[in-house]
């Protein structure tokens, strides 16, 4: 995903980031969460489970990367 950040906050687990896809133009939000090796896991597999929730109340899990130090980033729909 090309993206363009334009907001940040900064949590104790992590940060969330306004990004845009320049391909499509659409925003996203990202989510970073810094992990530990044993928390990765249960991290992956929430986002296993948040993928498959699809309900107008909840905002749309996009996509799932991991970088190279480890975090995961939850992009999710705006």
């Amino acid at each position: 995903m090309s993206e363009a950040c334009f907001h940040s906050n900064r949590g104790p687990k992590g940060s969330v980031h306004r990004v845009l896809e320049r391909s499509t133009g659409r925003s996203f939000i990202a989510k970073t969460i810094e992990t530990t090796p044993t928390e990765r896991a249960s991290e992956l597999q929430e986002a296993a489970i948040f993928s498959e929730i699809q309900h107008p109340k909840v905002v749309g899990l996009h996509d799932v990367l991991e970088t190279p130090d480890g975090d995961i980033i939850f992009v999710m729909e705006l």
